[in-house]
């Protein structure tokens, strides 16, 4: 779509949830969340969902296309979307079933052509095709939110009940990486359902597992030493929701396994896991540090890195409310567009530059 000179330079930028610090600061700078610009479609060829094709009854109709979006630097990559053009009323609360834990308040109205996304959990709907750009303050990001941090909010509110409903909310934040891995691995807080070398790998352990891989469950993706590089959220056999670094140009989307950013390598391998729904904790009570980025030359977000060094301290976060408009599709509070407020500068330093 664009020049390879531009898409190695955006691999090399979010090749990871985490990078190299640079070696120098500049001056401050608030950024936002935006919605992506869109550019061309493609039809994807030779796509199914599973789990429509499981339910049975009538036949679903729908539709596969690659819309591509810019991303920063200035280039396209292809977000996955799928069409329903005519739903009956049955056909509708199954899929709301099968995609969100039935936590999407998208109303039916007969007609009305729906996509995936309307299907999905609030978190979802309301970032994909979004990206965040990291607040940065005093040279140094205070808030920050990459693919685990996603994946975290994800489980933690995918439950509602009578008297509580976690899922209107989320909690933007950036923990320290083996914090975060640890929490992620950890045997009492979710079941490990299989291990690969990839995904494929994954899919065919599944066909004989007691249980199927399910929309919700989540992959890790490890280096050969085992470190924690990226998570994935499952939605239907190769779709999957995934945010795709930590700052700038690293949107939420959804994705085929094909166009997953952080790609399969040898000695790399993928950990298939399930939690209870709603089953982490908020955030601020689990991790205890946090990492800061920091801004190179010309101050862009786009070429933020994270430190490599956690910084002692609370857990620095953003908490962002969910709108629905009148059709009960999710979106960004209106604040999430504006940046935070800029921090007053620190008289003392200033007088003695």
């Amino acid at each position: 779509m664009k020049s390879s000179a531009l898409i190695i330079a955006g691999l090399i930028l979010l090749a990871g949830c985490k990078t190299i610090a640079p070696d120098q600061k500049t001056r401050s700078q608030l950024t936002e969340f935006r919605k992506l610009r869109p550019g061309p479609v493609e039809s994807v060829k030779d796509f199914q969902l599973n789990a429509v094709e499981r339910l049975g009854g009538d036949p679903i109709e729908y539709t596969a296309t690659n819309q591509y979006f810019k991303w920063q630097p200035d280039y396209e990559e292809p977000h996955l979307k799928v069409t329903f053009p005519s739903l009956t009323n049955e056909q509708f609360n199954a899929l709301k079933k099968v995609y969100g834990f039935a936590l999407s308040q998208v109303q039916y109205r007969a007609g009305e052509v729906y996509t995936l996304d309307d299907f999905l959990m609030p978190f979802m709907q309301a970032t994909v095709n979004h990206e965040f750009e990291s607040e940065i303050q005093d040279d140094y990001t205070r808030i920050a939110s990459n693919c685990w941090g996603t994946a975290y909010e994800i489980i933690r509110t995918s439950k509602k009940t009578a008297t509580e409903d976690l899922s209107r909310s989320v909690v933007l934040f950036y923990a320290d990486t083996p914090e975060m891995q640890a929490v992620l691995q950890d045997d009492k807080r979710s079941t490990r359902l299989g291990m690969g070398d990839s995904i494929e790998a994954l899919y065919q352990q599944a066909l004989t597992a007691t249980t199927p891989m399910e929309f919700g469950d989540v992959v890790l993706i490890l280096d050969a030493a085992g470190n924690l590089l990226h998570v994935v959220t499952y939605i239907d056999r190769d779709v999957w929701f995934e945010k795709v670094g930590y700052s700038g140009g690293s949107p939420y989307r959804l994705t085929t396994t094909a166009g997953f950013f952080h790609k399969i390598k040898d000695e790399r391998t993928v950990e298939w896991r399930r939690f209870p729904r709603g089953g982490l904790p908020h955030p601020s009570t689990v991790f205890k540090t946090w990492r800061t980025l920091e801004s190179v030359p010309n101050g862009t977000y786009e070429t933020t890195a994270i430190l490599d060094k956690p910084v002692e301290g609370p857990l620095t976060r953003r908490d962002v409310k969910f709108v629905f408009d009148e059709m009960g599709r999710a979106s960004l509070e209106a604040s999430a567009f504006k940046p935070a407020r800029q921090p007053a500068v620190n008289e003392s330093k200033k007088t003695s530059r």
